[in-house]
């Protein structure tokens, strides 16, 4: 299931024009990776629309039941917006693919990406 949403999060964020590099080497790629990073515990893209002008990262992290980090896909429960190192406050958090929360959030987060892009190219 949480595959199918990561899948979801990947088609609508090329729909709206965004593209993927590679994590560790910075080379375009067409598909993110579903791996898990042990050392930062969480699922790690770099996105971008223009490479020269704003790169962006993206942290998606999973917690079993007991509040530990668990590789398990199944288990993932938010994304992030990280910019420079940094967190920010654009985050989203997984629910049921097929509920209305999902959708709406799910749009939500990607309204707020793209507002943060925007804002941060202006500055």
């Amino acid at each position: 299931m949480s595959e199918q949403r990561l899948n979801t999060l990947v088609d609508l964020l090329k729909s709206r024009g965004w593209n993927f590099l590679d994590y560790e080497d910075g080379t375009n790629i067409m598909f993110p990776s579903f791996s898990f990073d042990t050392n930062s515990e969480c699922i790690k893209w770099r996105i971008f629309r223009n490479p020269n002008i704003l790169r962006l990262e993206l942290l998606i992290s999973s917690i079993n039941e007991y509040g530990l980090f668990s590789s398990n896909l199944n288990e993932i429960f938010q994304c992030c917006l990280w910019y420079n190192g940094k967190p920010t406050e654009v985050c989203f958090s997984f629910s049921k693919i097929n509920s209305r929360t999902w959708k709406i959030d799910l749009i939500n987060f990607l309204n707020a990406l793209d507002s943060y892009e925007k804002e941060k190219i202006n500055e």
